[in-house]
């Protein structure tokens, strides 16, 4: 095998292999889904944060909320990721929409392949929908976050003391991956792949 050739092969599978790495995502957060024993009313003039920690630098790649749409037209709903800001969520680091239907029933709803790096450290989701957006968000999802906040439109995030909204207990799913960080399964793929080229180059010397 040529020298050109081997060098390819071997890029070629350490991208596979890179690929495979981050193809991988953790849970961060699922509190499961709730019972929609208490539903919130979700719309523009009402809207929901949660607060979660990483406890190290993190990639997230997804956010889900539970909610629904069941009232309202075709309308948008901003998933936020923000700073914290003691019982709120603070300055907006990253955020991405999500186009609904009228009428769209209560389900889980979420923005996915995301790319959003955050060091260790505490963070607010929130779940902001535009004026066309007119739905429930219940409560009382089995293991809910430890920080909730609600919103009451232009008069912004209420929680003025700790644990104000904690009985809110919403339903937030969150995945990722710790930035540069691969998992076992991953380095063994990765030098697998090296190995084989290696195995296969030696034969071909042999031959040759």
């Amino acid at each position: 095998m040529k020298i050109n050739a081997l060098k390819s092969a071997v890029l070629s599978l350490l991208c596979l292999g890179s690929l495979a790495i981050h193809a991988r995502a953790d849970v961060i957060v699922d509190t499961g889904t709730p019972d929609d024993s208490t539903p919130w009313s979700f719309a523009n003039w009402q809207y929901f944060g949660a607060e979660f920690n990483v406890t190290q630098d993190t990639v997230i790649s997804s956010v889900e909320g539970y909610f629904s749409n069941q009232w309202g037209t075709a309308g948008n709903v901003t998933f936020a990721l923000h700073a914290d800001n003691s019982y709120n969520p603070g300055a907006v680091l990253y955020s991405s929409a999500l186009a609904m239907g009228g009428s769209d029933p209560l389900s889980w709803y979420g923005v996915f392949g995301l790319n959003w790096s955050i060091a260790a450290g505490t963070y607010w989701v929130s779940f902001m929908p535009d004026s066309n957006i007119a739905g429930t968000m219940p409560d009382a999802a089995p293991n809910p976050l430890a920080q909730y906040s609600q919103a009451s439109g232009n008069y912004g995030w209420q929680a003025n003391y700790a644990n104000a909204w904690d009985h809110l207990h919403l339903g937030v799913r969150i995945n990722g991956d710790a930035a540069g960080v691969p998992d076992h399964g991953s380095i063994a793929l990765i030098w697998g792949l090296v190995g084989l080229v290696g195995i296969l180059a030696h034969r071909r010397q042999r031959r040759a």
